[in-house]
């Protein structure tokens, strides 16, 4: 059973808002016995953020599209490694799209990232003499990495 902020409300006898602010170490009026015991049973539990649920509350979602040509070619793994370990580290997700040199899937790929409320898309394009279309990512003010 996955333990929800629910499931820890009724546990410890406090509003869900209560838990929330405990999880989150915010200011909140109960004693600091309930608070151990929010933390013990949020272990005890295995609780999890639901991380939909803070992206709708926080508008982030800690995660970055990388489009990458061929991730079979030495390089774009090196490359993708790299930004996978360096966002990794700092907390972020990678939803890594390889494209196969193919422009189409370039664009769907595009397309579909586009629609996953990212914090910053990183492309190498398939063709230098390719457009993406990237507009979305613009009007949407996701700043879009080119290389």
């Amino acid at each position: 059973m996955r333990a929800t902020l629910k499931f820890l409300s009724e546990q410890s006898g406090l509003s869900i808002a209560a838990i929330s602010l405990i999880l989150n170490d915010k200011p909140v009026r109960v004693s600091p016995e309930k608070k151990i015991l929010v933390k013990n049973l949020a272990k005890q539990y295995n609780y999890k953020p639901n991380m939909t649920a803070v992206a709708l509350v926080t508008k982030k979602t800690k995660t970055i599209g990388l489009i990458l040509p061929d991730i079979v070619n030495p390089f774009f793994a090196v490359v993708a490694s790299e930004i996978n370990q360096k966002f990794h580290e700092a907390g972020y997700n990678i939803i890594l799209c390889n494209t196969n040199n193919d422009i189409d899937l370039e664009n769907k790929y595009a397309g579909m990232l586009e629609e996953k409320q990212l914090e910053a898309l990183i492309i190498c394009a398939s063709d230098e003499n390719h457009q993406c279309d990237l507009s979305g990512f613009y009007d949407q003010n996701i700043p879009v990495i080119f290389f």
